[in-house]
């Protein structure tokens, strides 16, 4: 028997307006329970009353980071003994982890849909498995988990553009928009890189034991995620690891007329100038004072010693 529960992050951006239509669904399901963060409940007294009840399906409507605590919360010595799997709505404003291992459409469309299909069919034929990113770091206690990791340019240009475009009602491609003309016109006026948004981080990388050489990077990312940003797969990296690693030295060679390549090229990018670096790895640490973030949230700058990147336990989630 599937056991349910659904977890409402209210300050997500589909939630802003409230959880009425949520609601409404649920009352046809008695016996899904329903939690709201900030209600009097933190996370972790959530996930516990889920694995008191024997929850075996939590439905996550949320964004990234929502998908991201809860995966931590879970992941990161949590109260259940075999982790449930996992409903992500599309509840947030990008919705990246969602798009890929997700329950398409807005939160109360797709948790309809999910309550109906785990009522008539189960979830079986429904669920897959993708890998974590673990990430341990001296500046927290914990390990954190999670499936998109950025750092460097591209850590301040998330920044850049929540600095530009807070409002959550503006549509993501509309912000994305923004926050890149604005990138563009910062790089043209500022011809110096120390007054440029994005300057180029000093990071010293190793790659399952391959120490490279500390160079400025424009942008760095890791993924376990099939695609990205508006659909991009901007990695290309050979070998069995699980770890999807890409980067660009800075600064970086034909970069405009590089940039669809990079997104959306070929399986191996061949055209690609020196700089542009894809690999793939199981373990990938890191040492950087610059900001970096797991699935959209920020975590703790450091004072420039090694965070670990390590491919982490596999998780299940319901795609519909």
């Amino acid at each position: 028997m599937i056991r349910i529960g659904v977890i409402s992050n209210p300050r997500s951006r589909a939630n802003l307006q409230g959880l009425r239509d949520v609601t409404r669904v649920l009352a046809a399901h008695p016996h899904v329970r329903h939690y709201v963060l900030d209600e009097g409940a933190g996370l972790p007294e959530i996930l516990a009353d889920c694995a008191g009840r024997g929850l075996t399906l939590l439905a996550v409507n949320g964004g990234d980071g929502t998908a991201q605590s809860v995966l931590t919360g879970l992941y990161a010595k949590g109260p259940f003994e075999t982790p449930p799997a996992l409903a992500l709505l599309c509840g947030g404003t990008s919705n990246t982890i969602a798009g890929n291992l997700g329950v398409q459409g807005r939160p109360e469309r797709g948790l309809a849909r999910l309550l109906a299909r785990a009522g008539q069919h189960g979830i079986d034929d429904v669920l897959v498995s993708n890998s974590l990113i673990r990430i341990d770091d001296p500046a927290r206690r914990t390990p954190s988990f999670g499936m998109f990791f950025a750092a460097a340019g591209l850590a301040r240009a998330i920044l850049h553009r929540r600095r530009i475009v807070p409002y959550p009602w503006v549509p993501d491609p509309i912000a994305a928009a923004v926050a890149a003309l604005s990138l563009v016109g910062d790089w043209v006026i500022h011809r110096s890189p120390e007054q440029r948004v994005i300057p180029g981080d000093r990071i010293t990388i190793d790659l399952d034991g391959e120490s490279h050489d500390t160079q400025r990077y424009l942008l760095l990312m890791v993924t376990t995620l099939g695609k990205v940003f508006l659909g991009s797969r901007p990695f290309w990296g050979s070998g069995p690891g699980r770890l999807r690693f890409t980067g660009l030295t800075y600064p970086p060679a034909r970069f405009v007329a590089s940039v669809l390549p990079l997104l959306y090229g070929s399986a191996d990018r061949r055209n690609l100038p020196d700089g542009y670096v894809s690999r793939n790895a199981d373990t990938i640490a890191l040492r950087m004072n610059s900001p970096r973030c797991l699935d959209g949230e920020f975590l703790d700058p450091g004072d420039g010693e090694s965070i670990v990147l390590s491919a982490g336990p596999v998780a299940r989630f319901v795609r519909l």
